[in-house]
């Protein structure tokens, strides 16, 4: 049924806006060609950046899934366009229009007020828990200034915190 390309489609959406920190141009202006699954690697082309510079992001193990479970979904219905987040009534782009719907139902649905770029704050503070560099994480949002990046970071609480301070000992100290 067409519900069944519409839930692969939100899930990917989400684990693109959750595992590579898209912004909303970003995702739209993603094509079939962006997402390089031999490599896994998401290219953003510098045409749909903010910072007009093309990044590449490596694909995150449960986003590769989804969206290889997506892709197939879309041929099997004879989508034809090369954007990669598409339309569910037609062979074309979803739009940033489609978008504020997707949105406004997953809060619906969600009860949770949110907004889309909240997604891209998970995803810097999300790398930060991991222990990723901050240089890592400016790369992987497409910054081109650290203090940019740090800005998402700020978010980031006395708990984030514990397991980097927990880390200290006596006896590891030089």
């Amino acid at each position: 049924s067409g519900n069944n390309l519409l839930r692969k489609r939100d899930l990917t959406i989400f684990y693109i806006l959750i595992f590579c920190g898209l912004r909303r141009g970003e995702l739209i202006g993603l094509q079939v060609m962006d997402a390089d699954m031999e490599k896994r690697i998401l290219t953003v082309r510098g045409e749909t950046s903010k910072s007009r510079r093309t990044r590449k992001i490596p694909m995150n193990p449960e986003l590769f899934l989804q969206l290889e479970d997506y892709l197939k979904e879309r041929k099997e219905r004879n989508y034809k366009t090369e954007y990669l987040i598409v339309s569910t009534n037609k062979d074309t782009s979803f739009t940033s229009h489609g978008l504020k719907h997707w949105v406004n139902r997953l809060r619906q649905l969600s009860g949770v007020r949110f907004h889309l770029h909240q997604c891209r704050h998970t995803f810097a503070c999300n790398l930060a828990r991991v222990g990723a560099s901050s240089i890592v994480i400016q790369k992987s949002m497409g910054h081109t200034d650290l203090r940019m990046t740090e800005r998402y970071l700020r978010s980031m609480g006395v708990e984030d915190l514990r397991s980097d301070i927990n880390k200290l000992s006596l006896a590891n100290l030089n």
